[in-house]
């Protein structure tokens, strides 16, 4: 849209003032058309970038506020159209530019940094996002705060409809006018409303939960753009983001493994047990989501009609992934891993970080995807030919020290658990039962850098198999102590 409007600025004049005047009245009209305006990048939340991905493992930097602080990236980021990321750590909200210098940051003091949430651009540029302080703004892009709405304790992203109508979540759904006013607010008999998405009608879907580790069946809902219930269906404690079809459908899971897709009158197409989350869904239809199936996860494919396209093993998937514009799917995990999958489910490649990753990739204008992890870093992954392209063999000394989550996870038989050191150290590598007592000493020697891995067989140091449950492996490095739960089952 806008590469057609510099066109017509260059070759016919005479309209220049019909069109300023066109985008002028129609400024709060869309979200950002810009490189990533929200999670899911459009309000269908589909992952489907315009922009192709990175096709080689290249790291451009990552960013860090300080070294001596533990600064967790929780939120995952939005790119606006000149390249600036917006994306907040434990503490504060930063804008930077895209070689990963700070553009601006709101300051701890006022914030006190961001829910696990991402945030929002609409199409003038506006920020929007619900702040640790307990208060949604919406902040000028040159970092100053437009308005304040208070007494906001979501822990869900908004979303921007067509009309400029601003939706978050919390016990309630509330509908904002640009400038900040109420314009409607649904109440339901539920604890908590989760991350919504708005469907080629406008309608508007969003799921209920209960932050509960019990299973409630809480309700589905399908609200009408003026606030009102179109239809409900319970299934299950809803904290996924619903993903919507370009033909209407709406794909949605529970935490009771259940998986559902949902026509646009609220009837069920179809539904798949033992797979859970948010999904994304590709060009050509295909549904991504991941899942567990004996014992392993799985990010699986699906066809429109529900019947399996392929799957892939996985860690365990908490985010959907993003979808470059040639189909590559790039998705992170729990356990810190990082993948780019070809849509036919060949790995392309895999990059492991230091410690869990829970934020949904973001591609930007350029093709970088970025994203944030526990390990309070801030990654930016180039195009080939931009970076240093990194190789996960035993020929590089990593920059990063890390403790993999072990695969298979659970296990019955034996599990493989994989780690980096960036320098020498002596290395202790220890399994505990969740009482704390040492059930298996795996290493206790010096090593050199490098990427190392190591196996165990569900025996203890008497060489007696331990009985079924979590277990901790821990890893000792110098002053760097990385800690990993796992499953064993007989």
């Amino acid at each position: 849209m806008k590469k057609h409007s510099l066109i017509f600025f260059l070759c016919v004049p005479s309209l220049v003032l019909l069109l300023t005047i066109h985008f002028q009245s129609n400024i709060f009209a869309q979200p950002s058309n810009s490189g990533w305006p929200m999670q899911g990048f459009d309000m269908r939340r589909t992952g489907r970038s315009p922009y192709e991905g990175p096709n080689a493992l290249n790291i451009l930097w990552k960013f860090q506020v300080d070294d001596v602080t533990w600064r967790p990236f929780l939120c995952s980021a939005v790119v606006d159209t000149d390249g600036t990321i917006y994306v907040g750590d434990s503490r504060d909200f930063f804008a930077l530019n895209s070689d990963g210098t700070v553009k601006w940051n709101l300051g701890e003091e006022m914030v006190k940094g961001i829910y696990g949430t991402s945030p929002v651009i609409g199409s003038d540029g506006t920020i929007y996002a619900t702040f640790k302080d307990k208060v949604f703004r919406a902040i000028n892009p040159d970092g100053t705060i437009k308005w304040s709405y208070p007494d906001s304790s979501s822990q869900s992203n908004p979303i921007i409809g067509q009309d400029g109508t601003i939706y978050i979540t919390h016990k309630n759904v509330t509908a904002l006018h640009p400038d900040g006013s109420v314009k409607w607010v649904f109440n339901a008999d539920v604890p908590y409303f989760s991350t919504p998405a708005i469907g080629p009608d406008s309608t508007i879907y969003v799921g209920s939960n209960s932050y509960s580790v019990m299973v409630v069946y809480l309700p589905f809902f399908a609200l009408n753009p003026d606030g009102t219930e179109k239809w409900r269906h319970t299934m299950g404690d809803i904290a996924a983001t619903p993903a919507i079809g370009d033909d209407g459908t709406i794909y949605v899971g529970g935490s009771g493994s259940n998986f559902y897709a949902f026509n646009p009158d609220g009837t069920v197409k179809w539904y798949k047990e033992s797979v859970h989350g948010s999904a994304s869904i590709g060009i050509d239809g295909t549904i991504y989501v991941g899942g567990w199936m004996e014992g392993q996860y799985y990010l699986f494919a699906y066809n429109p009609d529900g019947t399996v396209k392929w799957q892939l093993p996985t860690t365990i998937l908490l985010s959907p992934p993003a979808i470059g514009s040639n189909g590559t799917l790039y998705i992170t995990a729990h356990g810190g891993d990082f993948y780019a999958i070809h849509p036919d489910g060949t790995l392309l490649w895999h990059y492991q970080v230091g410690h869990d990753v829970d934020t949904y990739p973001a591609i930007g204008p350029d093709g970088t995807v970025y994203f944030g992890s526990f390990d309070g870093y801030f990654y930016a992954f180039g195009r080939e030919g931009i970076g240093i392209t990194e190789k996960y063999d035993n020929s590089d000394i990593p920059d990063v020290f890390v403790l993999e989550q072990n695969t298979p996870n659970p296990f019955n038989a034996t599990t493989t658990i994989l780690y980096q050191l960036t320098k020498d150290a002596q290395v202790k590598l220890v399994i505990y039962n969740v009482a704390g007592q040492k059930m298996k000493t795996l290493i206790n020697e010096k090593k050199s850098p490098g990427f190392y891995s190591m196996k165990w067989d569900g025996k203890d140091d008497s060489g007696i198999e331990v009985s079924s449950g979590i277990y901790l492996y821990q890893l000792l490095a110098g002053n760097h102590r990385l800690t990993r739960k796992m499953l064993f089952l007989r």
